[in-house]
């Protein structure tokens, strides 16, 4: 493993694969950087793939005194992977809360990124809950409070014990994610961190519609976490997006784009194919 250090950071990457093209991948919380290794497995011949640990995750740390994670910091971080690796140009991607890291980095360097593949788009634009958990120093108190808290938790297990088959896989996943105190502390330092790391969407879509750069967005229609009704400002921010939709829910999307990307390609070579795909 790779990593870019700085006084209090360190930003590490897994690197799959021995292509031409490089494509640089963001994991959603609770993963790492492996969950990306049967993409690079998929595409070893036309991709080199760089898969980064999230700060908060896997060997990749945060000690700076800022809780926030800025723009500059971001840039700077992303030139010197660049330099590192000597690539001009790359395709960015994300799962999940990773897709906030993908959209700033396609948005930040638009002369350099070809193309940005956008799975289970969390957080774009942020929902009201994290607003709520993140924008205030009393909304961060409570939210900190409630993830020291061990019996909301337990109590979060057995109610998901009784919802319908479908519910409850969704809860099942969540407390999965919640179980263990280290994990909802890296939940909270990870949505803390991005709290101020917004407002991409209206570049990315100028971009997009000078055709400088391709879009596609995958969503699981049985996803809880990241619902389609969720994504309706997303579409009407992004309408040259390629959309496309899987009947599968939101951690098994990964596989499913993987899936259709091993088949059509990356990108698709049949885009307009993919185009009606949109629900």
């Amino acid at each position: 493993m790779n990593c870019i250090s700085r006084k209090d950071i360190q930003f590490c990457y897994q690197t799959y694969g021995s292509g031409q093209k490089k494509l640089i991948a963001f994991h959603g919380v609770g993963q790492e950087a492996t969950v990306f290794a049967a993409w690079g497995e998929a595409f070893e011949q036309r991709y080199t793939i760089y898969a980064f640990d999230v700060f908060f995750h896997g060997k990749s740390f945060w000690n700076c005194p800022k809780t926030y994670l800025s723009t500059d910091c971001w840039q700077s971080l992303i030139e010197a992977w660049q330099a590192k690796v000597g690539t001009e140009t790359f395709e960015v991607l994300g799962f999940s809360m990773g897709c906030r890291l993908a959209v700033a980095t396609a948005v930040l360097f638009p002369q350099q990124v070809k193309a940005c593949y956008l799975i289970a788009p969390e957080g774009l634009p942020p929902r009201w809950v994290y607003r709520l958990a993140t924008g205030s120093w009393l909304g961060r108190g409570l939210f900190l409070s409630l993830m020291r808290a061990q019996w909301p938790w337990l109590l979060l297990g057995r109610w998901a014990t009784y919802r319908t088959k479908r519910q409850r896989k969704f809860w099942l996943f969540i407390r999965e994610l919640t179980q263990k105190p280290a994990q909802r502390l890296q939940i909270y330092h990870t949505w803390l961190l991005l709290r101020r790391f917004g407002g991409w969407l209206n570049p990315l879509a100028t971009q997009a519609a000078q055709g400088a750069m391709s879009v596609y967005i995958c969503e699981g229609s049985r996803d809880k976490l990241v619902r389609p009704r969720d994504l309706r400002r997303l579409r009407r921010a992004l309408p040259e997006a390629v959309y496309l939709r899987f009947r599968v829910g939101h951690a098994p999307l990964l596989a499913a784009s993987l899936k259709y990307f091993t088949q059509q390609g990356l990108p698709p070579h049949k885009a307009s194919e993919a185009s009606q795909r949109q629900p």
